[in-house]
């Protein structure tokens, strides 16, 4: 019994000593994790905006900014208080744009968190812009977020340049100034796409192929449409709507316009009651007059054949163009003259010198690649300058996609912009043939892939697409 009493003592001194030894690890283990958990949060605060030690710069001792009067501290940290500035767009264009948003920059600062301890959360600090050696300057709003403020700033009266913003915080302390990235000030270089309709059916896939291109580069297309599809027995009817109801259809949803292409095909010009004529041709072998140059004929014969055109527009619902083109650019005093007393407000068949078709018939124009719309000067429809003829002239500078090889038009590009900024808006204008578009479908590719490094809906460059209504508009309103 004794031997057993004593064995239990023993047992019992044993546990005891076990449970002090257990109290005394936990102990340890809860120092241990404290001094973890005080290591971590003291490198956290360190590494973190709201710091309170900040190392000197000349000496290399470490500053207690909480031992600071506040503006003391403000002014060793004032470099870091704007933390970021945002610009919308690293190209803006100005001058003559078809849209005022064209002519926006909107700007965004940020401030850094540890801003915060230097003003008033519920009452907005002061920030204000200034366009760097402008006279362009106003003020930031305050957004949701209490560190960030924007504004939209009109760049209008800028010149072509490059830029930068100055943002000005005032700090109760002090101002603080940061200046933003460069962004491009420049006028716009527009390129149009326009198609001659010659009269005829078009292959399906090539309008297939028409549509993909232009939505492929977001190219919208101006429609010269020939009258003489309206009423020639060689089109079904059913054709006709289809390819009415197709053109509508994307100026509804793509952008397009219509302006009216003539060539003096044989069955037009006897149903407008005009007697036709044969000779001269420019020779492409065609018997149905497509090769007879409308200068043929007389003011008072195109008198009467635009308004047989513009009588079949109205029968099918199509709205009076503003543009008209002539057949192999044949265009002379008595058409321009014609076309303006029609009601016509431009015409595009101004190109550089050219003779065409087998007999090499010459033209009746002289333009440079270079030229821009124009007012026609009454007695030389090659120049502008008073008297005026009463008609714009918006040249076919970028050449036609059937004669011309792809190089040779993108040769036309970079004649009237070869990058950077623009000092003066310019206007490109490129024509395709719908009957004929598997000679001109690569071309436009390669061309439009090449102008895609400047295009300002990418924000590469000052190239805008445009139509030819929109170009009249823009070139007419200023």
């Amino acid at each position: 019994m004794k031997i057993t009493a004593v064995a239990k003592k023993t047992v019992q001194k044993k546990t005891k000593g076990v449970r002090y030894s257990f109290r005394r690890i936990n102990l340890i283990i809860a120092m241990l994790i404290t001094a973890l958990i005080a290591s971590l949060s003291a490198n956290y605060a360190i590494s973190t905006p709201e710091q309170e030690y900040l190392p000197e710069q000349q000496s290399g001792n470490v500053i207690d900014l909480s031992k600071l009067e506040l503006c003391d501290r403000f002014n060793l940290e004032s470099d870091y208080l704007i933390q970021d500035i945002q610009l919308s767009k690293n190209w803006v264009l100005v001058g003559n744009i078809i849209d005022t948003n064209m002519g926006k920059q909107d700007v965004s600062v940020r401030l850094s968190p540890k801003s915060a301890r230097y003003f008033d959360a519920s009452n907005p600090i002061a920030l204000t812009y200034e366009i760097k050696d402008t006279s362009v300057r106003g003020t930031l709003v305050q957004k949701e977020d209490m560190y960030t403020y924007a504004s939209e700033i009109d760049t209008s009266t800028l010149n072509p340049g490059i830029y930068s913003i100055v943002i000005s915080v005032f700090f109760p302390c002090d101002k603080v100034e940061l200046a933003s990235s460069d962004f491009n000030v420049s006028q716009p270089i527009y390129v149009t796409w326009t198609f001659d309709w010659e009269g005829y059916d078009v292959n399906q896939q090539y309008l297939d192929d028409m549509a993909y291109i232009s939505d492929t580069f977001h190219m919208p297309m101006t429609h010269f449409f020939n009258p003489r599809l309206l009423m020639t027995s060689t089109v079904s009817q059913d054709r006709k709507n289809y390819l009415l109801s197709w053109i509508n259809n994307r100026i509804s949803n793509n952008g397009d316009s219509m302006g009216m292409h003539m060539h003096g095909l044989y069955d037009f010009v006897e149903g407008a009651g005009v007697e036709k004529s044969t000779t001269p041709r420019w020779g492409d072998n065609s018997t149905d007059g497509y090769d007879i140059p409308i200068t043929n004929y007389s003011y008072e014969d195109m008198i009467k054949l635009l308004t047989y055109a513009k009588d079949l527009f109205e029968l099918y619902g199509i709205p009076q163009p503003k543009f008209f083109r002539a057949g192999g650019w044949f265009a002379n005093y008595d058409v321009l003259m014609a076309i303006r007393d029609s009601g016509f407000l431009a015409d595009s068949s101004g190109r550089t010198y050219y003779k065409i078709g087998n007999f090499g018939v010459p033209g009746f124009w002289n333009l440079q690649s270079t030229t821009q719309p124009y007012q026609i000067n009454l007695y030389d429809q090659n120049i502008s300058g008073e008297p005026y003829l009463g008609l714009m002239e918006f040249p076919n500078n970028g050449a036609d996609s059937w004669a011309f090889t792809s190089d040779q038009m993108i040769k036309r590009f970079t004649d009237n912009y070869s990058g950077g900024i623009s000092g003066e808006t310019k206007l490109v204008t490129y024509l395709s043939h719908p009957h004929w578009f598997y000679v001109d479908k690569q071309k436009m590719i390669d061309i439009f892939t090449y102008i895609e490094q400047y295009k300002y809906s990418e924000d590469k460059g000052p190239v805008v697409y445009i139509n030819m209504d929109q170009a009249y508009q823009i070139w007419c309103s200023n």
